[in-house]
């Protein structure tokens, strides 16, 4: 588990953001009436995404950039 102290200034924002890391070998089982699909990256293509602009919220590039080394484009 990760505590944060997150802040924004420029938006006014002060918020402890609370993480849980897991592993988990699935199977994982998808009520398909309530989701249509389901995605997952390695941190290297995310790290990818970001440098082609793919848009990621402020908050989980803060984490990512903390505790798995990823850098803003």
């Amino acid at each position: 588990m990760f505590k944060d102290f997150y802040e924004d200034a420029q938006r006014g924002l002060r918020k402890i953001l609370v993480t849980f890391k897991t592993s988990y070998n699935g199977p994982f089982l998808i009520n398909k009436n309530e989701v249509q699909d389901i995605h997952f990256f390695s941190l290297n293509k995310i790290q990818e995404m970001i440098n082609d602009g793919e848009k990621f919220h402020t908050e989980l590039l803060f984490l990512l950039e903390k505790h798995f080394g990823i850098k803003r484009a």
